[in-house]
């Protein structure tokens, strides 16, 4: 009896890793915007879609699929306690939900240098 053949998922974008990282309940227009300080144009048609086909993990509370961590490669060695602080911050609240903030930290950070420097 032929076994069926394994289909390899491809990996979530950028831009769904985003919209998964935040919360359900966030209004639309919201999530846009957000989207697009980031820099993941977004529309609302694409936005109902990442939602419509990953609702299932808003229902059981899965987080995003993440990458296997590099077997010591370029190891950093000990941490610092502001270090330490923030790895513990990015277990508690989950590493996508964690990249969505800094990504959109990013933004705001490079906003600002430019408006320095201009």
């Amino acid at each position: 009896m032929a076994t069926k053949k394994k289909t390899k998922r491809r990996p979530l974008s950028e831009r769904t890793l985003f919209v998964l990282g935040l919360p359900r309940e966030m209004p639309t227009n919201e999530v846009i915007e957000r989207a697009a300080k980031a820099g993941f144009p977004l529309s609302r048609e694409r936005l109902a879609s990442i939602r419509h086909q990953h609702k299932a993990r808003w229902r059981s509370g899965a987080i995003a699929p993440v990458a296997e961590p590099a077997k010591n490669v370029g190891a950093v060695g000990a941490l610092s306690d502001d270090e330490s602080d923030f790895m513990g911050l990015v277990l508690g609240i989950g590493y996508n939900r964690a990249a969505s903030l800094l990504a959109s930290f990013r933004v705001q950070y490079f906003d600002a240098l430019k408006k320095g420097k201009g």
